[in-house]
């Protein structure tokens, strides 16, 4: 997996850095036909770029401390930034100067029409993935260089903005097709969707505790985790206060601790359009432990019910047998029909031989477990021998 993550970061800041030398080629090359509208936003875009460049090398040494060009090549990408902004800003200087020198606003307005006219198909935005907290800085870009130029046609504001949009977002606006009316439709979607404080912060909170730790003392490690927690810090504080940062933190660290279901159970209820409090979620926690002890008091009384049915069954079948028991012993004997004793007393039975005592029974169609009428054995409740647990009376 981390070789996987340095090719990536590899492809990555060479591809940011190859951007970094692009520009620099263009505007050395033609500074002198560059508008001062193309050269402020290739001014930022060149940060963009730059901003890029530096997490992806920042994350690559956290991987590969030991690397001995990690320097090197820092250095290499600050010099070309540094060449290209200090040209770009001298050239925005001066351009504003011959603007300034112009004899009429009608000569300013035709001479900058003109050449941004020239121009305006190099100009290049950074792509925006999906992810919340880099909404802000490319719709930012988008609306100084794209949104606000009166020199692009709507239609071409709406396919530059659906081409600088890639995973996520791409697919958030994949359904709209590229007009002038749905250009308006496009922005409020995306804005709708990305431009969300709460998810911005919980975006940078998440970040923040995934900073990689230090295992091992050096200068680099300590200034990229320095420098990593400083830009995070900025983020958050751009959207809210300190306290918000507290709150956030807390609760980050709260619902690491807590199972699946009660963290579904607090996002649910999660108000995006305001910044998240620790009151708010612990009123949702308060509210789900009241439900769970409700659950196992109702878990608990059922099992009571259940337990008491079962006594109670057995205390009515207890109390069935004893009554059948006493029915047994108030009825006449049936050999001799006699009423002062019962069978189980019965001293013409007790003499038989135990052969004839059985067949005796059978002819008078009683059970032979128990000695009553009514039955057979095969449905008898009563029990068995007390001597060798057949079914026959004892």
């Amino acid at each position: 997996m981390a070789e996987a993550d340095i090719e990536k970061l590899k492809t990555q800041r060479a591809s940011a850095k190859s951007s970094l030398t692009r520009i620099k080629n263009i505007v050395e090359n033609k500074k002198e036909s560059l508008s001062l509208p193309e050269l402020e936003c290739r001014l930022g875009i060149l940060e963009s770029y730059f901003k890029q460049l530096l997490s992806c090398q920042t994350s690559y040494e956290t991987l590969m401390p030991n690397d001995n060009t990690n320097i090197t090549y820092r250095s290499e990408c600050e010099e070309v930034y540094i060449s290209v902004k200090s040209l770009l800003t001298s050239l925005i200087s001066n351009k504003k100067q011959d603007l300034g020198s112009q004899s009429t606003e009608l000569n300013q307005s035709f001479i900058l029409k003109s050449t941004q006219a020239t121009n305006l198909h190099k100009i290049k935005l950074p792509r925006f993935d999906g992810k919340y907290s880099e909404y802000p800085n490319f719709i930012g870009i988008f609306n100084k260089s794209i949104h606000n130029n009166a020199n692009y046609e709507i239609i071409e504001k709406c396919n530059i903005l659906v081409s600088s949009l890639d995973g996520i977002a791409k697919n958030a606006v994949r359904e709209f097709r590229i007009s002038n009316e749905n250009y308006p439709k496009i922005l409020k979607h995306l804005n709708d969707r990305f431009n969300n404080k709460t998810l911005m912060f919980q975006e940078l909170i998440g970040e923040l505790f995934q900073l990689p730790k230090i295992t091992r003392a050096t200068a680099t490690n300590l200034r990229n985790m320095v420098d990593s927690f400083n830009a995070i810090l900025s983020s958050m504080l751009s959207i809210g206060s300190g306290e918000n940062i507290a709150n956030s933190m807390i609760i980050y660290v709260v619902m690491s601790k807590l199972d699946a279901e009660s963290q579904n159970k607090w996002e649910e209820t999660v108000d995006l359009s305001n910044l998240l409090s620790w009151q708010d979620c612990s009123k949702v926690l308060s509210k789900r432990c009241q439900f769970l002890k409700c659950k196992e008091v109702k878990q608990s009384s059922s099992l009571s019910t259940s337990k008491f049915r079962n006594k109670s069954i057995s205390h009515n079948s207890t109390a069935l047998s004893v009554s059948q028991s006493g029915a047994r012993d108030s009825s006449s004997c049936p050999i001799c029909n006699d009423n002062s004793h019962t069978i189980y007393k019965c001293k013409k039975i007790s003499e038989l031989p135990v052969i004839t005592r059985f067949e005796k029974v059978k002819n008078l169609a009683l059970c032979i477990n128990c000695l009553n009428k009514g039955h057979s054995v095969k449905r008898c409740n009563s029990s068995k021998c007390r001597i060798c647990s057949a079914p026959h009376h004892t």
